[in-house]
């Protein structure tokens, strides 16, 4: 009989720890150094140009708000749901207010920065930074020489913010 209860005992073991892997293997199975999301902040665009052209300002920052959210990981924060009482003209400046009640909801960057038109020629300028502090804005400029290069420079600071901040080592940790 004492064998037969461990074989049985045995066996149910087996099934008890097949289970314990099958449910906690997932977690097994991630890297040591995954990040959660990176939650950014895009503030309105300042449009510096002729008058009739404010559409550049929706537009610029809808391009902004698009590309980022369709890099893997990237959370964009909505402007609209993170400060609602806040005008848009308000938002254009990181002020001190801002940067604590992002903080508040655990944004890490805001992207913010203008657009001057002067003529068909004109440039983007941006800036990246963590709300926290810990590191300096980063830059991005672009310089425009027709209308139809507004798309494609903000395009381009995007894929230059992905490269330069979203990478492994410049991803805030959680803890």
């Amino acid at each position: 009989m004492g064998a037969e209860w461990m074989k049985t005992f045995g066996c149910v073991m087996f099934w008890v720890k097949l289970a314990a892997v099958c449910a906690f293997g997932g977690m097994l199975l991630l890297p040591v150094d995954a990040k959660a999301d990176v939650r950014t902040f895009v503030a309105p665009i300042q449009v510096h140009a002729e008058t009739g052209m404010d559409y550049l300002q929706k537009g610029v920052q809808g391009v902004f708000i698009s590309r980022l959210a369709a890099i893997s990981g990237v959370v964009v924060v909505d402007s609209e749901e993170a400060l609602p009482s806040l005008t848009p003209h308000q938002l254009q400046k990181l002020t001190e207010d801002i940067r604590l009640r992002l903080q508040q909801q655990q944004v890490d960057y805001a992207v913010f920065g203008s657009l001057s038109m002067i003529g068909n020629k004109g440039s983007l300028d941006i800036r990246m930074t963590r709300i926290d502090g810990s590191s300096p804005s980063h830059p991005y400029y672009k310089r425009i020489e027709s209308l139809d290069d507004v798309i494609p420079a903000a395009e381009d600071v995007v894929r230059d913010i992905e490269q330069d901040l979203f990478s492994k080592k410049n991803v805030p940790s959680q803890g």
